[in-house]
């Protein structure tokens, strides 16, 4: 079964103007009503550290009834909690994931949208990751990623894809929409330009599906408001299609 949980957060983006992620999951169940069980994250506005183990027993309750767990924010930062509920059921499993920034800024905890791969990688000793349509980056992630081995590529390498992905037998996936080219997603608080097409994400997600190693992921960033005649929603909707 297919449980999909909504968690409406973005409170870590500091910059107010540009949020407008929490719509994100409104915004998805409308196009994709009936795909799934949806189910409603509580949010602790004043306190994100109890939202991120209310999102973690939340997915690692799913995990425990051998549901696939899609999470639906919401700002990137919601992922480190679905990551560490994926990790406690697969502990040998790995993490792929599709963004225009590395997120590696700093070591905040709780973490927040730039930084939430940074803690996972270095607080919890996690190393099996590998990042893709990754374009702009600041030389303090860019330094992180040296020291640390991070695997990263800018394009969706196929080959580079499978050799990740041999020796692994489950695969965490998380998409921050604005990996896409901003022509095609011009609804998220970061849109960045020179980025992949839609029809290249989707033919990737569709080859590690036919793999059957993907047990969970999640979709963020979405942002309602900034949208442009409902674009952004559509391919986002589009995307998350191929799982069900």
């Amino acid at each position: 079964m297919i449980t999909i949980l909504k968690i409406p957060y973005d409170s870590s983006i500091v910059e107010s103007h540009r949020r407008g992620a929490s719509g994100g999951p409104d915004a998805l169940q409308k196009e994709l009503l009936g795909k799934g069980l949806w189910k409603d994250v509580k949010i602790d506005e004043g306190d994100f550290a109890n939202t991120l183990e209310t999102i973690r027993k939340s997915a690692k309750k799913e995990y425990d009834k051998n549901n696939f767990v899609i999470g639906v924010g919401g700002d990137h930062s919601i992922s480190y909690g679905l990551v560490k509920a994926f990790l406690e059921k697969h502990p040998e499993g790995g993490l792929i994931v599709f963004d225009a920034h590395f997120d590696c800024m700093d070591n905040f905890y709780p973490p927040t949208h730039e930084d939430w791969l940074r803690v996972l990688i270095e607080n919890d000793k996690f190393s099996k990751v590998l990042l893709l349509g990754a374009r702009k980056s600041h030389k303090i992630e860019r330094e992180f990623a040296e020291k640390n081995k991070l695997a990263v590529s800018r394009e969706l390498n196929l080959e580079l894809i499978k050799n990740f992905i041999k020796d692994l037998k489950e695969i965490y996936v998380s998409i921050d929409i604005d990996v896409l080219d901003s022509r095609y997603a011009p609804g998220t608080g970061w849109p960045e330009k020179d980025g992949i097409v839609p029809e290249q994400l989707k033919k990737i997600l569709e080859f590690l599906k036919s793999t059957g190693k993907i047990k969970g992921m999640d979709l963020v960033e979405v942002s309602p408001p900034k949208d442009v005649n409902n674009i952004t929603n559509k391919v986002a909707v589009s995307l998350l299609s191929v799982f069900f």
